[in-house]
C-alpha cells in the first residue's frame, strides 16, 4: 500500500481522484454537475467504494477505487459509477453516506443514506420522520447497484429533529455499522438548534426482496457536546460522517468526522445509547504537492481495521465560498503550482489515509 507523505508537525498530503482514463471527471454537462462529488466512503477489504451527491456529474452513483494503487499523486477509479435501480428504474438519489452492511463471498450489501425522500422514494420527510437508507446490492455483471430494501427512519419518544435554518442539506450525512452488536449509528449534521445530533438503531434482518419498506425506529445517543471544538477557528461543528472501530477488550470507539471545522472527534461507546468525548484531532490535509487549501472539505470516512488505515475523502463544493483553492502565497515553485493548477480549478476529489495509531493512540499494532 501506499501511504501518504507526513510532516513532523502532522499535515497529510492526499492523492487526486481521477476517472478511469486517467484525466479529471467531465465537469460540463450541466451548470450544476461537477465532477464525482463523493459524500462518503466504505472500505469492503479489498475496495473503497463510495456514494455521489446531487451535484456530481454521475448523482447518486456508486464508484470504486484501489488505495494501494496507481501513483502517490493520483488515484484511478475502477469502475464508472454504478447507478442505483429500485424496481428496474434508475434512482437519482442524493447519497449523503454509505456503509458495508453484509459482505458474503463476492456479494455485498451497503446501506446508503440519503435526501429528497419525496422525489426519489416516494416518503414525505418530516421532524417525526427525518430521513432514509437504501440498502443496495452491488451487481457488477449489469453495472448497476439495486435496491433490496428500504429502511425509513422513525424517532423514537416524542422530540423530533428538525435541519438547522430548514436546510436539508443539513439532515443525516453519514452511516456507520458495527455488526458485533448488530447496531447502526447515524451522524445528523446539523439540527434545528445548529448543533449536531448522533443516533442510533438495531439494524432489521434484510429479506433481499427488492420492495419491502421497513420502519427503523432511531434513538438518540447522549453526547455531551460541552466542550470547545479544535479544528478550523469560527467554524461551526457539524458531523458529517462516521465510522465504527472495535479492539479486543476495549469499547468501540465511534470516529466523527466534521467538514467545517476539518476536525475529526474520537468518542468512546460506554454502551450503545451514550459517547464519551475520547480525544480531537485536528486536520491538517494537503495537496499532493503540499499546498495548504483554504478549506479542505473532508467529508466522507472509511476505516481499515485490519490495516491500521483511516481514509478521508474530500467533497470539493464549488458552491462554498473560499473552497478549493489553494491558499494565497503558497511557497512551492511556480512549476509545481501551476502543475496543480487545473486539477483545484476543477474541483477534482482528494484521498488522504491517516495511521489509526497516529490520530488514535492504543490502536492494534
Amino acid at each position: 500500500m501506499v501511504l501518504m507523505q507526513s510532516d513532523p508537525a502532522g499535515t497529510v498530503h492526499g492523492r487526486w481522484i481521477l476517472a478511469s482514463k486517467d484525466q479529471p471527471q467531465d465537469y460540463s454537462c450541466a451548470a450544476s454537475r461537477f465532477g464525482l462529488q463523493p459524500s462518503g466512503p466504505a472500505w469492503d477489504g479489498e475496495l473503497l467504494w463510495g456514494i455521489s451527491d446531487q451535484s456530481s456529474s454521475c448523482p447518486g452513483c456508486l464508484f470504486t477505487l484501489r488505495p494501494g494503487e496507481i501513483g502517490e499523486d493520483t488515484l484511478l477509479l475502477q469502475e464508472d459509477g454504478l447507478p442505483i435501480t429500485h424496481q428496474g428504474e434508475i434512482l437519482p438519489p442524493d447519497g449523503e453516506g454509505i456503509a458495508l452492511l453484509r459482505k458474503k463471498g463476492e456479494e455485498l450489501l451497503f446501506a446508503v443514506v440519503v435526501e429528497d425522500g419525496s422525489e426519489v422514494i416516494g416518503m414525505i420527510f418530516d421532524d417525526r420522520r427525518p430521513g432514509a437508507a437504501l440498502v443496495v446490492r452491488p451487481q457488477l455483471e449489469s453495472k448497476t447497484a439495486s435496491v433490496s430494501e428500504i429502511w425509513e427512519f422513525e424517532l423514537a419518544g416524542e422530540a423530533g429533529v428538525r435541519p438547522y435554518l430548514g436546510d436539508t442539506n443539513r439532515a443525516f450525512e453519514g452511516i456507520a455499522i458495527d455488526p458485533e452488536s448488530n447496531r447502526g449509528y447515524l451522524a445528523y449534521e446539523q439540527a434545528q438548534d445548529g448543533l449536531p445530533r448522533l443516533f442510533t438503531f438495531e439494524i432489521p434482518q434484510t429479506t433481499g426482496m427488492g420492495s419491502e419498506r421497513i420502519p427503523v425506529v432511531l434513538e438518540p445517543v447522549a453526547l455531551d457536546l460541552d466542550f470547545t471544538p479544535q479544528g478550523k477557528p469560527g467554524t461551526e461543528l457539524n458531523f458529517n460522517d462516521l465510522a465504527l472501530h472495535r479492539q479486543d477488550g476495549e469499547s468501540p470507539r465511534l470516529y466523527v468526522l466534521c467538514r467545517n471545522r476539518e476536525l475529526l472527534l474520537i468518542l468512546t461507546l460506554s454502551d450503545p445509547k451514550t459517547a464519551v468525548l475520547h480525544s480531537q484531532v485536528s486536520l491538517h490535509l494537503r495537496s499532493p504537492l503540499g499546498q495548504a487549501i483554504e478549506w479542505s472539505s473532508p467529508e466522507g470516512m472509511a476505516l481499515d481495521a485490519e490495516a491500521n488505515r483511516l481514509y478521508l475523502v474530500s467533497d470539493p463544493d464549488p458552491s462554498c465560498e473560499g473552497n478549493w483553492k489553494a491558499t494565497p502565497g503558497a511557497t512551492l515553485p511556480a512549476g509545481q503550482r501551476e502543475a496543480e493548477a487545473d486539477f483545484f480549478s476543477q474541483f477534482v476529489p482528494l484521498l488522504f489515509e491517516l495511521d489509526l495509531r497516529d490520530v488514535a493512540p492504543g490502536a492494534e499494532e
